[in-house]
């Protein structure tokens, strides 16, 4: 029996890891976050060339990520067996990332991770993140769009921070519009719904509703 994938896609601050790690766990499937492995790179460049790196030089940055050797193990992302998961949401991973992930070669790279990451589980499959359910799993056996009001986001994503350092709600808004504009209007695999997914506006639903509505979803399909 082929492996059931499921594509969650959608912008940043709409709960799509979360959502996903609920799904799969209930449902006993495996699970990839494909915006944990683009933090986990771009943590790697950080901390390798500094905050200021010079994303054009490519031939350098391949054959450094090459050498990283990121891997997912337990939904935990790792480097040379090193787990990178307690660096990944940090303030200076977050202002870069977007402009770390529209490179087609860093795009290249974390697909190819993706892909033998799904091709090798043993389970059912869930990857969450922007280009799922159009580029990574064109063929998914279910692909869903989370979407939320920009302000609902940011709060959500303002929560989260709170707890951790002095942050700003509106400077938090302003982030969160500029990474959706970027996500949607990069070159190389924009942020896109695809025309077979499923849209669910998660506005005005806790995270248990959206997360029963894709259960059975998922249920419905395996019959």
């Amino acid at each position: 029996m082929c492996t059931f994938k499921i594509a969650i896609d959608g912008p940043a601050g709409v709960g799509k890891s979360s959502t996903a790690c609920e799904v799969a766990k209930i449902l006993g499937f495996s699970r990839i976050d494909s915006g944990s492995i683009y933090r986990a790179v771009t943590f790697l460049l950080i901390k390798k060339f500094g905050s200021d790196i010079d994303i054009t030089r490519k031939n350098e940055i391949e054959i450094f990520l090459k050498d990283m050797n990121i891997s997912i193990k337990n939904e935990r992302i790792f480097s040379n067996e090193e787990d990178l998961s307690k660096n990944l949401r940090d303030e200076i991973v977050e202002k870069k990332v977007a402009l770390i992930a529209k490179e087609s070669y860093i795009r290249d790279i974390v697909k190819e991770i993706q892909i033998k990451a799904a091709n090798t589980s043993k389970s059912g499959i869930i990857i969450d993140g922007r280009d799922i359910g159009t580029v990574i799993l064109p063929n998914a056996n279910l692909k869903i769009f989370l979407t939320a009001k920009d302000e609902v986001r940011a709060k959500r994503r303002y929560e989260e921070y709170v707890e951790k350092s002095s942050v700003n709600f509106d400077t938090i808004l302003d982030e969160i519009k500029k990474r959706d504009y970027e996500d949607i209007n990069r070159k190389t695999a924009p942020l896109k719904c695809a025309e077979d997914a499923i849209i669910i506006d998660n506005s005005d639903m806790t995270f248990q509703e959206q997360v029963e509505i894709i259960v059975d979803l998922v249920k419905k399909k395996m019959v």
